[in-house]
């Protein structure tokens, strides 16, 4: 504490290991040259001592000594130091790191400092950096950098971020990236952008205001596939498309008006400039044949018809009755539940609850359901949970087998005793929650059949 400003700047780096016992002066009297010299490890047990340094000393910290700062370091950064920072420093920067500088700092960073921050890094930045960006920072991104965003983290953007965006950035973006994105946060998309979108964007960004329809320009609309005019209706009954882009909708009906009679006529000759095959020929005779007697039977069928449009009325009328009884009485579901006979139950308790407290649940539980008009028995399996396999002192398992068919009326059908039971025993057990379930009609599919995911380590820690 007694060593004067002068005598620090004559330690060395072993000297200076101890820089967090020293004052705020002391440490700013650390010159840029005694930094730059020390070893990359000095800097990696570096923590809130970081904020006292001079924008100057931030900037003379080696690159490798930059790679190992820790979060306690990286998140004292403060927003008066950031113009120190080099490029190469900010290269330099881990996935790992990426997340614990604050907003503050990103939004300091100017914006060649920002581009050269790795694209791969920015895929890091957390929901809360990205939602935390200013405009000017999102504006500074390059494209690399912008198609990087994670599509959950570009769905927080508001429409005045999203705003900030260049056409280059826009078009940069990859559908995924653009489906999630909402009405609201699509006002802020700018003309410009929408009139550089491919067809896969366009058709993945939600258009909102007249401006961005109008923005969509003819070439845009007549390089489009012509299956698109007949499937995306939207097209159709949007009343905010200009003449001009109305007119290259037709652009591709006019091309099979005429370009495609005109390619017809150039490969396809008349039967006269070939040589009759007798295979062939017997072939299709009979085809034209069949074919023709197909169409006589049903042009003369449906002449029947129209003459007979009251018994054809009376007819639509018996069908759709029809159909609408079968919708009453027949399962709708693809793999309808049903009636088995018996019914699973899953208790689950707060965790690290006893098994003491769980079978007090089970017991009220199994109580509750004897008492249910149509349940002949119940057996329990305390510490197991059916859903998820696992064993544990909270959880637990109950089966219960309810009486014969022929016993038990409409109102005792396997989904009434369900939903009752399901109602009574949570509503009787306070500190537990009770899921009844039917087993699944078909092994394997079923609306119980739990899930299973995927964990992806993308920070390349040890498994």
């Amino acid at each position: 504490v007694a060593l004067s400003t002068a005598g620090i700047t004559g330690l060395t780096e072993i000297q200076l290991n101890a820089i967090d016992t020293l004052s705020s002066a002391q440490r700013q009297a650390v010159t840029t040259a005694q930094i730059a010299s020390f070893s990359p490890e000095s800097f990696g047990s570096m923590g809130a001592g970081i904020s006292q340094l001079t924008s100057q000393q931030i900037g003379a910290i080696p690159t490798a000594g930059i790679a190992v700062l820790g979060s306690r370091a990286l998140s004292n950064i403060q927003s008066s130091q950031v113009s120190g920072l080099r490029t190469d420093q900010l290269a330099a920067l881990t996935t790992a790191q990426i997340p614990f500088l604050t907003t503050t700092v990103l939004n300091n960073l100017s914006s060649n400092q920002l581009r050269a921050i790795e694209a791969e890094d920015i895929a890091a930045l957390t929901t809360a950096q990205v939602q935390g960006l200013s405009t000017r920072s999102l504006a500074s991104l390059t494209t690399q950098q912008v198609r990087s965003v994670e599509t959950v983290d570009l769905k927080t953007l508001s429409s005045a971020q999203l705003s900030a965006l260049s056409s280059a950035q826009v078009v940069a973006l990859s559908v995924d990236q653009l489906v999630p994105i909402d009405n609201t946060q699509g006002l802020g998309l700018n003309t410009q952008a929408i009139a550089a979108l491919s067809f896969e964007q366009l058709m993945a960004f939600p258009l909102t205001t007249s401006a961005q329809y109008r923005a969509i320009t003819t070439t845009q609309i007549a390089a489009w596939p012509r299956e698109v005019m007949g499937t995306n209706i939207w097209l159709y009954a949007q009343p905010n498309l200009s003449s001009s882009q109305l007119g290259a909708l037709s652009t591709s009906a006019i091309a099979a008006l005429t370009l495609t009679p005109a390619l017809c006529a150039l490969m396809l000759h008349p039967a006269a400039q070939h040589k009759p095959n007798r295979f062939m020929k017997g072939f299709f005779d009979r085809f034209n044949s069949a074919f023709g007697a197909f169409t006589h039977g049903y042009v003369k069928s449906t002449g029947v018809l129209i003459r007979r449009a009251l018994l054809v009325a009376l007819t639509f009328a018996v069908l759709l009755v029809a159909i609408y009884g079968l919708l009453k009485t027949r399962p709708t579901a693809l793999v309808p539940d049903e009636d088995q006979g018996y019914m699973f139950a899953v208790v689950q308790l707060p965790p690290a609850a006893s098994l003491e407290r769980t079978n007090a649940a089970v017991d009220l539980f199994t109580n509750i359901a004897l008492k249910t008009n149509g349940v002949a028995g119940v057996a329990s399996l305390s510490g197991f949970n059916l859903l998820t396999g696992l064993t544990t002192s909270y959880n637990a398992t109950a089966f219960i087998r309810l009486k014969p068919w022929h016993e038990r009326g409409p109102a005792e059908s396997a989904p009434a005793i369900l939903r009752q039971l399901m109602g009574a025993a949570n509503g009787a057990i306070k500190d537990a929650n009770v899921l009844i379930f039917n087993p699944p009609p078909i092994r394997g599919l079923g609306t119980a059949g739990g899930f299973e995911f995927i964990l992806q380590d993308r920070a390349g820690g040890d498994a």
